[in-house]
């Protein structure tokens, strides 16, 4: 399949200055896109109705301001965890082989292999969901999440096993994953 070129640039900027170069996951022939949750950015805008409507006092009692905040925040925070919820039903965790890793300043990218139905897979996984304040905080999280034996454990889309997140047994993958 022929790249793109703007897939070939969102390629070429995602893998600057990185060892490990990214597995894609999706069709290489089509640009990267980033899914848009609608109900997420509904709750965005009535929080900032609310906000605009708390700081510049445009008329009106005060509490339906104060509620618009409230809610827009809670509607837009439950959006995100139910779309990523839905997002991840079914997926996998499965043992894997931690094959290498690379961490720049508080993000890490790693090269991970693994079997599933009988065919094995070499994955980056996708991005973890948060940067580390220190390499040293960095480095106790990698070793928790990844053996002294170099396993670790991945969720994996079984519809597309190159779709993979590492599982960190932290809050988001509690609330992403729990049944």
């Amino acid at each position: 399949m022929k790249k793109s070129s703007l897939r070939a640039y969102q390629d070429r900027a995602a893998n600057a200055g990185w060892r490990i170069q990214l597995i894609a996951h999706d069709d290489p022939s089509k640009a990267m896109r980033i899914q848009t949750n609608w109900y997420a950015l509904a709750g965005a805008v009535v929080f900032s109705f609310g906000f605009c409507g708390a700081w510049f006092g445009f008329g009106g009692p005060e509490q339906i301001y104060y509620a618009a905040l409230a809610g827009g925040f809670g509607f837009a925070l439950l959006s995100v965890l139910l779309a990523g919820r839905a997002r991840r039903r079914g997926w996998l965790r499965i043992k894997a082989a931690c094959l290498d890793r690379e961490c720049h300043g508080g993000v890490f990218r790693l090269r991970c292999g693994f079997e599933l139905d009988g065919r094995a897979y070499t994955v980056t996984p996708a991005p973890f969901w948060r940067n580390f304040n220190s390499d040293q905080t960095l480095q106790r999280f990698l070793g928790r999440v990844i053996g002294n034996d170099g396993m670790c454990c991945l969720r994996v889309n079984p519809g597309n096993p190159l779709q993979t997140e590492l599982a960190g047994g932290d809050l988001a993958d509690i609330l992403l994953f729990w049944r």
